[in-house]
């Protein structure tokens, strides 16, 4: 039987207001890789950033201030990113960005937290990344294009960081309209069709 997610059964995700998403979050302990609760952390973290329409969600959003991070890029057509290959389903624990390319471009984003508004922030094409996946395996990886953005969006989260920390200028702020919201341009839930080009974070 398929399971349907709804808000009304999956963690809310904390908007920007809220003081919590200001907190720099606690690497996960060795001893709880590939455990029964990470993986009931993962699960509910994914089920909201299905319903809610993201790309990438991390633990902070639903009030789990833990270095976790999950993403699910589909392929799409991306301004500024041309057509984006797919990124399936993961989690990170644990993610470092060890370094970053010198060549940066200005995008736009959008976030869970931050709904409502889409801005355009400067962010490295490329970063070096370490991490571990949920059983403990260390993993060293480059990653490019909308991956390296959507990992350096969620990244931040686990320090405090929100996207419109990085707004240069107050014009490249801008609010989304409720209609706009509800767009697949916008909106990466399925139920809106395929996303097109600005997607949440």
């Amino acid at each position: 039987m398929t399971t349907l997610y709804t808000v009304d059964n999956v963690d809310p995700v904390l908007q920007f207001t809220d003081e919590r998403l200001r907190q720099i979050s606690t690497p996960l302990a060795e001893v709880e890789f590939d455990s029964a609760e990470l993986a009931d952390k993962l699960r509910r973290m994914n089920e909201s950033m299905i319903v809610y329409g993201g790309i990438g969600i991390a633990a902070p959003q639903i009030g789990l201030f833990e270095r976790l991070v999950v993403i699910n890029i589909p392929a799409l057509e991306r301004p500024g990113f041309g057509q984006v290959e797919a990124t399936p389903l993961h989690a990170l624990i644990n993610p470092e960005i060890v370094w970053f390319s010198d060549d940066r471009i200005k995008a736009g984003e959008g976030c869970l937290s931050v709904r409502g508004f889409e801005g355009y922030v400067v962010r490295p094409t490329r970063i070096g990344v370490v991490a571990y996946d949920e059983k403990g395996k260390r993993l060293e990886f480059e990653a490019s294009s909308l991956y390296a953005r959507a990992l350096q969006h969620e990244i931040d989260h686990l320090d405090g960081i929100l996207y419109t920390d990085r707004v240069a200028e107050l014009r490249d702020l801008r609010r989304v309209s409720p209609v706009d919201a509800a767009d697949p341009v916008w909106n990466h839930n399925p139920k809106f069709g395929k996303a097109a080009a600005a997607v949440s974070l």
